[in-house]
């Protein structure tokens, strides 16, 4: 079975969030990358890490809008596609990989059986 996984980014809205102008992102369509995942074996921590960044890679290139004053929304953007391509894929090492090096987790899971009012 052949996994692939797409990211695609609206630079236009990229471009225009940083306050570029109209005329910068005049033209700019969403784009897409395909990383492909064909053959790899996530239950090994070296191809999760080289799969991770080959997504890390594709992220930023797609999200690079070539405008030094993007720059902060350029890397938002990539943060981005690297969260939902991560989450995409669906990968519990991929996961646990991504959130080890960005600090952040993909999924909150919250207990309310102790919240007021609610009865067990």
């Amino acid at each position: 079975m052949v996994r692939s996984v797409f990211m695609a980014a609206l630079m236009s809205l990229a471009v225009l969030g940083a306050g570029a102008t109209a005329a910068q992102a005049e033209g700019r369509e969403a784009t897409k990358t395909v990383v492909s995942v064909e053959g790899v074996d996530f239950n090994k921590s070296g191809q999760v890490a080289k799969v991770y960044r080959k997504l890390k890679k594709a992220a930023y290139a797609q999200c690079d809008s070539g405008y030094k004053s993007s720059s902060a929304q350029d890397s938002l953007c990539a943060k981005a596609a690297l969260s939902s391509a991560v989450s995409e894929l669906n990968q519990p090492t991929l996961t646990a990989l991504h959130e080890a090096k960005t600090g952040t987790a993909q999924s909150v899971y919250a207990d309310n059986t102790k919240a007021k009012g609610v009865s067990q």
